[in-house]
């Protein structure tokens, strides 16, 4: 039986490339941004919107799949049980990051999907230690605990769990997690994943909620959900191999950053003192969580003796 090549051992990246900057930049912006487009559509409900977005990307993967001669890729993925299981969990996690996600932003909660998206790195944090069995500095396990106590304010302000918040930040968590223990080509990865949940999407499409008809302008729109969905992982995975892995963590709050003031100053939702005060828990975990990363990653130089 043939046996596939040993993936390429990856470069340590030591120095950020401009490119790799603007790269990071520009995904994690985009991603951002993208809660306008799905804000745009909220007339449609987010089956249908989940069910374009996977349509329209598995349309956009198919040429990008056959002309870069990748085929021979997802043969060799098919034949490994482990990255088969693999891509079916990080499926179910994405495909349910998605529907929240959307979701979320047709009913103006646009928030709390920011909330999810900053909580995020910490539930990734306390998945790895909790799965992986890396280990927390104690400045990281402060940033945790801090982070633990604005969900938990949460339910004392509130008298509910952010469960929208946990639900994004505990699949996408989920979902790296998957990426870590079955890792695929990106492109692969995103086509197989989209592949799997199509017959689900074609069911939603074939057997809608509404009988609306799209007009040429709205399908066009729709259409652009598979550029917009590869584009800024394309640039993801980029800055992934042109920039140090602190630089590219501390790029990422850029989205829920984008987020949340659109949801503030543009869509104008409730923001009051008990919410502010769960952000404020949530960014000094972060912030601390950070710190004590960046002071892992390059630690103080110890003066010689005289």
């Amino acid at each position: 039986m043939p046996v596939s090549p040993p993936p390429p051992t990856p470069v340590i990246q030591r120095q950020d490339s401009p490119r790799g900057i603007a790269s990071a930049l520009c995904a994690f912006g985009w991603w951002g941004l993208l809660t306008l487009y799905w804000k745009a559509l909220g007339d449609m409900s987010a089956y249908e919107q989940m069910s374009h977005r996977i349509l329209w990307t598995v349309a956009t993967l198919v040429p990008i799949i056959i002309l870069t001669g990748r085929l021979t890729v997802l043969r060799a993925v098919a034949r490994q049980r482990r990255l088969v299981v693999g891509l079916l969990c990080s499926t179910v996690c994405i495909g349910l990051n998605w529907y929240v996600y959307i979701w979320g932003i047709s009913q103006n909660r646009v928030l709390e999907i920011s909330l999810g998206y900053f909580m995020n790195p910490l539930v990734s944090a306390l998945i790895g230690c909790m799965v992986l069995k890396e280990r927390f500095s104690r400045p990281q396990m402060i940033g945790v605990l801090l982070a633990g106590l604005g969900v938990l304010w949460s339910v004392v302000g509130y008298g509910e769990l952010p469960w929208l918040s946990l639900t994004l930040a505990i699949c996408f968590a989920l979902y790296g997690l998957a990426r870590k223990l079955a890792p695929v080509d990106p492109a692969c990865c995103v086509f197989l994943e989209t592949l799997l949940l199509l017959p689900i999407a074609a069911i939603v499409l074939t057997f809608p909620c509404t009988d609306r008809q799209n007009s040429d302008i709205a399908l066009f729109v729709l259409m652009l959900s598979g550029p917009l969905t590869l584009l800024p992982l394309m640039a993801f995975n980029y800055a992934a191999q042109h920039v140090r892995l602190t630089v590219l963590g501390l790029t990422q709050y850029l989205s829920p950053s984008i987020s949340f003031f659109l949801g503030i100053w543009v869509f104008r939702e409730p923001f009051d003192l008990r919410t502010l005060l769960t952000f404020v828990c949530i960014w000094a975990g972060l912030f601390v969580f950070t710190w004590g990363s960046w002071r892992l990653l390059h630690p103080p130089r110890r003066s010689g003796s005289v």
